[in-house]
């Protein structure tokens, strides 16, 4: 899925446009250790409708709560509010889902950004809601299947495919330890929506430990005077290894909705698809701005991947 396109009702391009630039200008103030700016302020349970922000479909309005909602790591968190944003969708059921998420009416430091990408922390990005509106308009798709979000964030995606598609198998990842801890919380906090329990999960996993975890055990080349010695340890060690990728499985469907904007993770995104996909049916659905040319150049590499690896098509086009 492509949000690069110029096309589209003005109205909305100009508030989607709006509000993504503020949350980026956010990220980016944080990390040149900037003063930061708070991203917009709402009155408690002020409406704003989604479809006017980033042309999706849901309806959402927003709370705020006292301390005590998102775990943390950051003791100087302690005092600040939460936001929770509870989404609603005609292919929701009446109450929809919501989502929590650390406020950022009084900034984000530098320090609560260190360590693997927090943005999912304090942000939702207006492909998130995209992807999301996409996935339930189409869940007949992942009926009995199972499904992978990767950088899954405050789990805008995942939760409403688990909402709406009630035979889908979700495992939600992050790789910010953080980030991870408060998309297990938002999931328990969805627990009626998502009934039968246990069928959405999440789990800390950056790509490159998902590749790992998914890696079949190398086949080991010992001497064979040394076989009796290392057998007990060897299959002990493949049969660990062989255990933890079954635990994680292989999958029908990968998600993932803005996450090519750093470029260094390229590689390991594909990688990480490519692992996780059933072969040769799985299908990876991303969603993404340009975000300086970023997306189309992770697209270009995915294309270009050698022996065949990936089929890349454009299935929509929404304006930024």
């Amino acid at each position: 899925m492509d949000r690069s396109s110029s096309s589209g009702e003005p109205t909305a391009s100009c508030a989607a446009d709006r509000r993504s630039r503020q949350r980026w200008q956010l990220l980016r103030a944080a990390l040149l250790g900037q003063p930061v700016p708070s991203v917009e302020s709402r009155a408690t349970n002020a409406p704003a409708f989604a479809a006017a922000q980033s042309q999706s479909a849901f309806r959402k309005h927003h709370e705020c709560r006292t301390a005590g909602v998102l775990p943390s790591s950051h003791p100087s968190d302690a005092s600040d509010a939460s936001d929770v944003i509870v989404y609603r969708h005609a292919l929701l059921p009446p109450d929809g889902f919501c989502i929590s998420k650390r406020s950022t009416a009084h900034g984000v430091s530098r320090q609560q950004l260190t360590g693997f990408d927090a943005t999912g922390l304090w942000c939702v990005w207006p492909a998130e809601e995209i992807l999301g509106d996409w996935v339930l308009e189409h869940a007949e798709l992942f009926s009995g299947c199972r499904v992978l979000e990767l950088a899954a964030g405050c789990g805008v995606v995942g939760l409403a495919l688990g909402a709406g598609c009630p035979t889908a198998r979700l495992l939600l990842t992050d790789g910010n330890p953080d980030v991870a801890a408060q998309l297990d919380g938002n999931i328990r906090l969805n627990q009626a929506v998502l009934q039968p329990g246990g069928r959405v999960c999440a789990r800390c996993l950056r790509f490159d430990q998902l590749v790992a975890a998914l890696q079949p055990p190398p086949a080991a080349v010992v001497d064979a005077a040394d076989v009796a010695d290392v057998a007990d340890d060897a299959s002990s060690a493949d049969a660990a290894k062989a255990a933890a990728a079954a635990a994680i499985g292989s999958f029908d469907y990968v998600l993932a909705a803005d996450c090519m904007f750093l470029e260094q993770y390229h590689d390991d995104l594909l990688a990480a698809i490519e692992a996780a996909l059933n072969k040769p049916s799985g299908v990876a659905l991303l969603a993404a701005p340009s975000r300086g040319g970023s997306w189309e150049r992770f697209l270009a590499k995915a294309a270009a991947a050698g022996g065949g690896r990936f089929e890349v098509q454009t299935l929509a086009r929404i304006a930024d």
